[in-house]
């Protein structure tokens, strides 16, 4: 019964660290997302602008 118990323990650990691990790359994905969606609605707001960027390659 030990060794049943043991496996079950194991699978089950297997499984939730699985179920951890997509929500983990569900969450990040939807936040990379969310920050696209952002920097298209306000650029204007967004700190790093890609506008000004080539400008001071050039000049310097």
């Amino acid at each position: 019964m030990k060794i049943v118990f043991k496996i079950i323990s194991i699978i089950i650990r297997g499984v939730l660290f699985a179920i951890i691990y997509c929500l983990s790359v569900i969450v990040s994905e939807v936040f990379t997302i969310y920050q696209l969606i952002k920097l298209i609605l306000h650029p204007s707001k967004n700190q790093f602008n890609p506008q000004k960027t080539p400008l001071k390659a050039k000049n310097a």
